[in-house]
């Protein structure tokens, strides 16, 4: 099985009062040269709505509904009520702010190179439904690239491509950790310049411990990184950036 995180499409112009729904996908070919074959699609049971497929956080939503269409499949939620944070997602999304892409675990056995240089996916498990700020892609189904949430990368290339994009990624991040190395120390009213290879876990600088900077680079670094390696994973796959 490989993660794939396929790019959706909201449903809008509902009648007032009417659940929120999504075209999960279509079996149109997508940006990627893919096709995604409806028949295949499963589900998981009671699928939840995730904001930006955080994992680790409370859902936003219910899957209460999914459609089969000849050529599309639909699937309508219902928010979960009394949250402050389910409030605040949803207030975005009903300025039209949020757009919408799934978590799906794709038999690579089950699929096979078609005309146009892709793949025709026959099975494909969706397991979340995520509201977004930013679409990964411009089409209904257009299949992105992901970096793993759950403490594990698992993308659509091979060895050799991810390992092309970490050497690409390598002086960047280097530089990018002593940069803002430099700016976590400074608020913390430390030495602004030290050996980062030589912290300790018994190493104190002026009162800030190894774990007050691995805190402030928890803090800075994940979302800039992230962007970084999806920059060059694009590029070892022979996408323009």
């Amino acid at each position: 099985m490989k993660t794939k995180t396929l790019t959706a499409r909201i449903v809008r112009g509902l009648p007032a009062g009417a659940r929120p729904r999504v075209i999960i996908s279509t079996d149109a070919l997508d940006d990627q040269r893919d096709r995604i074959m409806q028949a295949g699609l499963t589900f998981r049971p009671r699928m939840r709505v995730l904001y930006a497929h955080q994992y680790n956080t409370l859902p936003v939503g219910l899957v209460t509904n999914i459609d089969r269409y000849p050529h599309r499949t639909e699937a309508e939620w219902t928010w979960f009520e009394n949250d402050a944070e389910v409030e605040r997602v949803r207030n975005i999304y009903e300025q039209n702010a949020l757009d919408a892409s799934l978590g799906a675990n794709v038999d690579a056995a089950a699929s096979e190179r078609n005309a146009e240089g892709g793949y025709n996916i026959t099975k494909a498990h969706v397991v979340e439904i995520s509201l977004t700020p930013v679409p990964a892609n411009a089409g209904a189904v257009a299949l992105a690239k992901s970096l793993g949430r759950a403490g594990a990368v698992e993308v659509d290339v091979t060895r050799e491509q991810i390992r092309a994009a970490f050497e690409a990624t390598r002086p960047w991040l280097a530089a990018e950790i002593r940069r803002k190395t430099a700016t976590a120390v400074a608020v913390a009213r430390a030495p602004r310049e030290f050996d980062l290879a030589a912290i300790g876990e018994d190493d104190v600088l002026e009162g800030l411990t190894p774990a007050g900077v691995r805190a402030a680079f928890r803090a800075v670094l994940p979302a800039m990184v992230d962007e970084r390696v999806r920059r060059a994973l694009r590029i070892a796959r022979g996408r323009l950036d």
